[in-house]
């Protein structure tokens, strides 16, 4: 019986290790990021509606952004307040549509994902990162360092070069 608990034990934490290994940033040989396959399945930090960083003109059509973040960096950051190594933050965009005959009012979601990018802290790839994916099983190619998704994350996010002041359960805990 007691080998069969430890067999039990063991399995579980295997399986438990695989888990949080999947959600670790993982390059192709050619050093693209490849998309986590089960990001949506991660901590849900917020969705933001027709947010945009430029003061260009109005957009043509709605557009909600949905990030997602792997739990341990998630349970890191909630007891330390900083970003553990490997830290990846998947940006989901996606449209908005009010074509329902039940909606009087109002924006949801519609169709599948436009737009997927994600902000990696690797250590081994010089630090934060950002990534835009293409193709559904493509990697993603580093976005260059002098991008202006740089310079704009260092100037204005809270934390770390990330935005937790668009994060509910994240805000309250960091002080600007």
């Amino acid at each position: 019986m007691r080998k069969w608990i430890i067999c039990l034990a063991g399995i579980v934490l295997a399986g438990s290790a695989l888990a949080q290994d999947a959600a670790l940033p993982t390059y192709l040989p050619d050093g693209k990021l490849l998309q986590p396959k089960d990001y949506r399945s991660w901590v849900f930090l917020s969705s933001g509606f027709d947010m945009s960083y430029t003061d260009s003109s109005e957009a043509k059509s709605h557009i909600f952004n949905n990030v997602f973040v792997n739990r341990v960096s998630y349970e890191t950051f909630l007891k330390t307040g900083a970003w553990p190594d490997k830290t990846v933050l998947m940006l989901e965009t996606r449209g908005g549509s009010a074509d329902d005959p039940v909606l009087k009012h109002g924006q949801f979601q519609a169709g599948s994902p436009i737009g997927l990018s994600a902000h990696v802290k690797d250590a081994s790839k010089g630090g934060w990162g950002f990534y835009a994916f293409g193709k559904v099983g493509t990697g993603a190619t580093m976005i260059a360092k002098g991008a202006d998704c740089y310079s704009c994350h260092a100037a204005n996010a809270r934390t770390d070069t990330t935005f937790t002041q668009f994060y509910p359960e994240l805000a309250a805990r960091v002080a600007k």
